[in-house]
């Protein structure tokens, strides 16, 4: 888990992502969430990812069963299912 500290308003916010995977120099954040059916839930979920200043991949895992998609801010939305059963959302990941 990793803290990002940011300003939204005036005020000091804290948020956490969920899991950092490191491999030798490479990193890859990782938050999950039940689902992404709002804009606003894509907006919780993503913020923390949003504030990280680094150029490493940032993954959102979904409960539910859908394709691999980025959002804007370039943050790659997958399905755990899908992940597990089907290797195809690995051509989104960028290259270590």
């Amino acid at each position: 888990m990793r803290v990002v500290e940011t300003r939204e308003q005036g005020k000091r916010v804290q948020t956490e992502v969920d899991f950092v995977c490191n491999l030798g120099s490479s990193r890859i954040y990782l938050q999950s969430a039940l689902n992404l059916a709002t804009q606003e839930k894509v907006r919780l979920e993503s913020r923390p990812l949003k504030h990280i200043a680094d150029s490493f991949e940032k993954i959102i895992v979904v409960g539910d069963r859908h394709r691999a998609w980025r959002t804007d801010d370039g943050i790659l939305v997958v399905g755990v299912v899908d992940s597990l059963l089907e290797w195809e959302w690995l051509r989104f990941l960028r290259p270590l």
